[in-house]
Parts: structure tokens; sequence; C-alpha cells
């Protein structure tokens, strides 16, 4: 705005007097035409200058506008997911997420379900009846959100980091459930969040989940039916690190 004002006031000016040097120019003729020769060169060359300069501006203003906060619209039933975090970083994803329902659209819409390493990776066990509820599904794990968010894939266990480390800071405790099916030597993990009692949402279910294949929307008021709706009936609540949530 101020660019164009300053355009609009100066340009006409610089332009007059130009007009008015190459007349009287012209009309005196002699050394007092070379002199106003001489003024008008320099008032053009003032002029380009000032173009340049205004050039500049509004490239730079451009620039800024297309740096701009983008609306992101975070529609879960979409069947076309937009992926509005490809250019954020780590932390600016981080900011950008404050709900389980942003969350699960960035888990859908920016990661890629698989394992980034080679499958005989120890960071990938089977999630055999030793995990359940003797050891910790977490003690030779890796990567961190960081990580997750710059390789884009990532199995379960991967999208309950990320789920986490998006909401750490919203007022949602790093919890993971951890989740096997009678009889099935594999399991699931997923970010288990909780409503308070003064939160509207409340009334609907106290728990709800965020991972791999769940929505958030669809919430249990205990949490062994928030298991058996995504499809287990065997779980253990566990505590994710800190170290992975970064």
């Amino acid at each position: 705005m101020e660019t164009s004002r300053l355009k609009r006031k100066i340009l006409p000016l610089i332009a007059g007097l130009i007009f008015f040097f190459n007349t009287a120019g012209y009309l005196l003729g002699g050394s007092g035409g070379n002199f106003f020769e001489q003024a008008l060169d320099t008032g053009k060359k003032k002029l380009n200058q000032l173009s340049g300069i205004i050039k500049e501006k509004n490239e730079e203003s451009h620039g800024k506008n297309s740096k701009e906060k983008i609306s992101i619209i975070y529609d879960l039933d979409s069947d076309k997911k937009i992926d509005y975090f490809k250019d954020m970083t780590a932390k600016e994803v981080i900011k950008e997420i404050d709900t389980p329902i942003k969350a699960q659209y960035y888990l859908d819409s920016h990661l890629t379900y698989g394992n980034p390493l080679n499958k005989n990776s120890s960071s990938y066990e089977v999630f055999s009846r030793t995990h359940m509820p003797d050891k910790t599904l977490f003690l030779e794990y890796q990567r961190t959100f960081t990580d997750i968010h710059k390789i884009g894939k990532g199995k379960c266990l991967d999208y309950a980091i990320a789920a986490a480390t998006l909401l750490k800071d919203d007022g949602y405790p790093p919890k993971a459930v951890i989740c096997l099916e009678k009889g099935k030597e594999k399991g699931h993990v997923f970010f288990l969040f909780e409503y308070g009692s003064d939160n509207p949402r409340a009334k609907y279910g106290k728990y709800g989940a965020v991972g791999v294949g769940c929505d958030p929307r669809m919430t249990e008021h205990n949490l062994a039916d928030l298991v058996m709706m995504n499809g287990y009936d065997n779980y253990k609540l566990e505590d994710i690190s800190e170290q992975y949530l970064k």
C-alpha cells in the first residue's frame, strides 16, 4: 500500500520535471541547452533508480504475502487430503496442531504407512505378548518426531509418537495404548487422549485415539471399549518418553 502511494506521488513529479527540462533545453539551446540536457539525463537516471526500488519493494511484498499462513481445512472425511505440512518444519507443525482432530489429519495427509527402516530392524519388533505387560515397547526405539516428519513414513508406533509430540503442549499427556488381539501375534499402537469433564465433547466419550486407522471423533467412556472399538481386546497403557517428543 505504501509503495503504491509513493509511486502515485513521485512518478508524476519526476515526469513533469523531465518535461520541463526537456522543453527549456530545446528553447534555450547552447550552453543552457547542455545544462538542461545533463539535468534531463540525471532525472532519467533517478527515475530508473526509483522504478527499480519500487519493483524490488513490490517483489518483496509479494514474497511476504506468499508466505502468509494458509487456511487449513481439517476434513477427516475427505478422500483426497491435502498435505499442507510438507513445507513446514517440525516445530512449525507442532505450533500449528492443537487438537486430536488436527493431529489425525496431519497423520493421514503427511505420513505414509510403511517401514522406513530395513525390515530386520529391532525398532519394529513384532508386538508379541512379551510386551504385555513386562517389557516396554519404546526401549530400543531411536526415532524422534523430527525424524518422522522429515521421512514422512512410518508404522503405528511412529504415528503414536507423532501425535503425542503434536499435542503435548496442548494439555494432552503422552500416552500410548498397546493393543493385542486374542490369538494374534501382531498388535497395534495408538496415541490415547482424554477429555476433561469440563470439555463439551466429554459427554460423548471421555477417551479417544489418534493413530493409524483412528478417528478421534469416535470416543468412549471406557478405555476397554475404546480398545475394542479399534478391533482389539487386550491392551497395555504406556507413557511415551520425552526423548522421542522433539
